[in-house]
């Protein structure tokens, strides 16, 4: 049975109380200590009848076991263990979710996570070993470990939370040299196994650039320029969009894609963007997704080859047809 908070803190109490003793407490003792601290926590006492279900239960849920001590006609109660506390030995039912939550945590373990976040799922993940047998991974996400540019996440995070100016040297695929960049951090985005930074340009004086974590060379503060805010709901923006690139003039528009017989599971089950609507058109499924056309949406509808055929707009249809003709070119 889930354990309600008030139960738990009271729990909580006599743990405390009972792992802190040698001598052990009296029922009457253990009563006005466990209602002081309540009182403290501007809650309401309890009667000795609770308290000794409190007791019972602490055995029920963590398996706690007392020593009775008879002492001048009264009975003390303290840890068989002396070293017994229930602090990490939480009901199974709440540790299968927590050792779930934690199979998924462990695959952003790594450059993504700072030392202090790190630290804790550590500790937690020991002290669930201490209680469980079963501790091999149970989920694996698709990820790369060894992407480069995470190392300055924690740098990014900071500067946008304390609205700081960057100097970032960056060097772009296209190019021998590198440059340096005055950025202004607004926003970071995790897109197909690559990071990116979103903010405001100075040079170009353009918001919404975006910069590639990974072409990052390095990261330096730049305290004599005043940081421009950029207070947009990147949650909306990211909703009208599939990856990070906006091209200047775009506006949300409706995309109508034609799936083969054999995928049109797959983007039935798996939607292409949440905005997607769909019919079936005889054995075959039109998809429709409201986005703004760029250079990533391309590379996906390409991600199916010859399943998907673009109905509309025309302009997006026109962009797929060159490229592909561009591709078969290698191939003549």
């Amino acid at each position: 049975m889930p354990i309600n908070k008030d139960a738990f803190i009271r729990y909580s109490i006599l743990d405390e109380l009972l792992s802190s003793t040698r001598q052990g407490y009296h029922i009457e003792q253990l009563l006005e200590k466990v209602n002081d601290k309540l009182h403290e926590k501007g809650l309401s006492g309890i009667k000795r009848r609770q308290l000794y279900k409190d007791i019972s239960d602490m055995a029920e849920h963590f398996g706690a076991e007392y020593e009775k001590i008879n002492r001048g006609g009264k009975k003390y109660y303290k840890y068989a263990d002396e070293h017994f506390s229930i602090k990490w030995r939480v009901e199974m039912a709440t540790l299968d979710e927590i050792y779930k939550t934690l199979s998924i945590l462990s695959h952003i373990e790594g450059p993504t996570m700072d030392a202090y976040t790190r630290q804790i799922l550590n500790e937690v993940r020991a002290n669930i070993r201490s209680t469980r047998d079963h501790t091999r991974p149970l989920i694996f996400l698709d990820q790369n470990k060894d992407v480069q540019g995470l190392e300055y996440l924690d740098h990014i995070i900071d500067a946008i939370m304390y609205k700081q100016v960057l100097q970032i040297t960056y060097q772009r695929f296209t190019e021998t040299k590198p440059e340096v960049i005055i950025f202004h951090p607004h926003c970071i985005r995790e897109y197909n196994h690559r990071w990116f930074v979103l903010g405001f340009h100075e040079k170009e004086q353009t918001f919404k650039w975006v910069l590639a974590l990974d072409r990052i060379q390095q990261i330096d503060l730049c305290t004599d320029v005043p940081y421009k805010i950029d207070d947009r709901d990147w949650q909306e923006y990211f909703e009208n969009l599939i990856g990070v690139t906006w091209p200047e003039g775009e506006q949300p528009e409706e995309v109508k894609i034609l799936f083969s017989k054999e995928f049109s599971p797959y983007v039935r089950t798996k939607p292409l963007h949440p905005t997607q609507k769909h019919r079936m058109v005889g054995n075959q499924v039109e998809v429709r997704i409201k986005v703004v056309l760029n250079y990533e949406l391309e590379n996906l509808i390409l991600s199916y080859g010859q399943h998907a055929r673009v109905l509309a707009p025309e302009r997006l249809k026109k962009r797929i047809v060159k490229r592909l003709s561009d591709a078969l070119k290698h191939y003549a």
